[in-house]
Order: structure tokens, then C-alpha cells, then sequence
């Protein structure tokens, strides 16, 4: 079992709190936390082949670059003792509590410094869970104990992303269209275009093009692809789909800080929602992918919860009905994911 290096633990100071670490935030401007957070994605390659955590080979390199010179040191110790310095989550974190933001830092073109990274970094990992208060009872001692080895949030996922895209994908193409009539109860591609307004078959056509995008990127293993991982907005000029229909995309998945609402405070404190329904930030005529997961899911997402889930009123219903939808699918580790993500 490997655990995470707070910040807290590397600078020998009290635990950090969400106020602190807002605060901090508010130094730096949110497109360039933003775009931080796009490019160490790429940089540690999160995502393809299921990583969540940083190679260590890459941790070594960042190391020297992205903490204070005489910090460096004790973190290159923590990765020798193979603790966990880098990890998905963070970024998670970051981007979330970046997008949640208030009188953040002004848009005056300015970069977070690079020796400062590592802090927002392992101060957003430090905030990914809570410490426990200490109990009397003997029994809750020993349960408290065991909480301790924890955090391990995300160490490793079971399967690459693409592997979910291309499940779904599947499973719109392929074992909807064999259901038998009567349990087709509603067309699932004319409920999306109605709600909207560009066809379910466009849908998956831009979903493929921008996880292909984000694996190559990252294949090019290079430090150029990630500073420049951005996808330019004239890429779609000339293609075939209107202007407007292409502008109804961006808004479904992705947000720019011009048109940002104000956020709903947050459920617990790892709060994502936000950031899997948007998992793109537009900026500067760019789209940046700040989550490769939340993105290349977003064909399920978008189709299954955004299309069913208003036709669906309560919990115990959604339970059924996905229940009645899967029973006659081969496909039975995805009928029993949806009545997971159901309950």
C-alpha cells in the first residue's frame, strides 16, 4: 500500500485548510491554473493504459522543476521511499476548486510560477480527504487506526478509458438496435437531438475525434505536445457540420471563464461534478482537455444520464428501468455498472 505526500507532511506544518488553499488560488490567474492543469495531465500521461498516478521516471524529472530548490531534496527522498507524489486526483482537485473559485485573480496574462506547482499540487491532494477525530471508544480506536493507511484515492483504475468509450459505443450501436420491440419504449436518438439540438451519430463523431486527440498528445511523449495540447478552434472550420451545430457542441462539453455561472458549493470534498459534465476549457480560440477520463466518457455520460435521467423521477424507478433496459444484453458487467451507478 503506497499513500500520497501531503504538503502538510513535506514542509512539517499543520494540515492545510480549504480557506488556505483558495487563498492561494487567488495569486494566480484560473486560465493559467486551468491550463496547468490541461498540460501535467499530458506531461504525466494520465489516462491511456489506466494511469492515475505518475510514472516515476517523469516524477524524477518534474521534481527539481515544479518545488522550491531547498525542497527538492526531502521530495526526492519521499519518491525513493516510493511514496506517491503525482497523481490524477490532484489535478481533479485543483481544476474543480480553480472552476468554484470566487474574486479570483484578475485575467492579466501572468503564470503560475513553476516552483509553486508542487505546492498547489500536494495541497490539493492533502484536501482530498479528511483527518478523523479521535475517539474514546476502543473499538472505534482500532477502526480509526486502519483509516489512517488511507488515502490510496485512485492509485489505480481497473481498465483505460477508451475501453469504456468504445463499450458504449457498442452498446448505442450494437445491443440497443437488437432489443426486442417491446422493450424499445422511446427512440434514444431522436430524445437527443430534441434535447440538443445535433444528432446522437455527430455526437460520437466528436467524442472519437477528441479522445483520439488526447491520446495523441500523449503518445508523442514530448514536452512541446503538452504545452501546446490545446485543439484550435479553426480545426473545425472546414468541415461539413454548421457553424451553429458545432457551437451547440462546445457548449455541451466544454466552458470558458466568460460564460462561467457560479458554482454550487460543493458536495463533500470531492466534488467533480462540474468538471465530468464540462471536462473542456476554451480559452484563447482553444479547447483544453482538463480530465482525459471525465472526458472519453462523455459519450455515456452525455447520452445515458443527460438523456434518461429527466424522463427518470426517482432513484428506485432509474434502478428499474436500466434493470428492465439490461436484462436481455450479453453485455452483463455494463447492466450491472448502470444498477451500480443507479443506486
Amino acid at each position: 500500500m503506497r499513500t500520497w505526500v501531503p504538503w502538510s507532511e513535506l514542509t512539517e506544518q499543520p494540515h492545510g485548510t480549504l480557506d488556505e488553499f483558495r487563498a492561494l488560488l487567488r495569486k494566480y490567474p484560473r486560465s493559467s491554473l486551468l491550463r496547468i492543469c490541461a498540460r501535467l495531465s499530458v506531461f504525466f500521461n494520465y489516462g491511456p493504459d489506466a494511469g492515475t498516478t505518475a510514472k516515476e521516471d517523469a516524477v524524477a524529472y518534474w521534481i527539481p522543476a515544479l518545488f522550491p530548490p531547498l525542497l527538492v531534496p526531502r521530495v526526492q527522498n519521499m519518491l525513493a521511499k516510493k511514496r506517491i507524489i503525482f497523481f490524477q486526483a490532484q489535478l481533479r482537485f485543483l481544476a474543480a476548486e480553480t472552476i468554484r473559485l470566487t474574486e479570483p485573480h484578475v485575467e492579466d496574462g501572468s503564470v503560475v510560477p513553476n516552483v509553486a506547482i508542487g505546492e498547489l499540487l500536494l495541497g490539493a491532494g492533502e484536501l482530498l480527504y479528511e483527518h478523523h477525530v479521535k475517539p474514546t471508544d476502543e473499538l472505534d480506536q482500532l477502526a480509526n487506526l486502519i483509516c489512517q493507511f488511507l488515502p490510496i484515492y485512485e492509485i489505480d483504475s481497473p481498465t483505460d478509458a477508451f475501453i469504456q468509450f468504445l463499450r458504449f459505443y457498442i452498446f448505442l450501436t450494437i445491443n440497443i438496435p437488437r432489443l426486442p420491440a417491446e422493450l424499445k419504449t422511446f427512440d434514444i436518438e431522436k430524445e437527443f437531438e430534441k434535447q440538443f439540438g445535433f444528432s446522437l451519430k455527430t455526437y460520437g463523431d466528436f467524442m472519437f475525434f477528441f479522445s483520439m486527440h488526447a491520446m495523441i498528445v500523449r503518445g508523442k511523449k514530448a514536452k512541446d505536445a503538452a504545452m501546446d495540447c490545446g485543439i484550435r478552434l479553426a480545426t473545425f472550420q472546414n468541415m461539413k457540420a454548421p457553424t451553429e451545430m458545432i457551437e451547440k457542441m462546445f457548449d455541451n462539453l466544454s466552458f470558458s471563464l466568460d460564460t462561467l455561472k457560479k458554482q454550487n458549493v460543493p458536495s463533500g470534498y470531492a466534488d467533480f461534478e462540474f468538471l465530468r459534465d464540462r471536462p473542456y476549457f476554451t480559452f484563447e480560440d482553444q479547447l483544453y482537455c482538463l480530465d482525459y477520463e471525465f472526458a472519453v466518457t462523455k459519450l455515456e455520460s452525455g447520452v445515458l444520464w443527460r438523456v434518461l435521467k429527466p424522463r427518470i423521477k426517482t432513484t428506485r424507478s432509474l434502478h428499474e428501468f436500466l434493470g428492465q433496459r439490461c436484462r436481455g444484453l450479453r453485455c452483463v458487467a455494463f447492466r450491472d455498472l448502470c444498477l451500480y451507478r443507479a443506486q
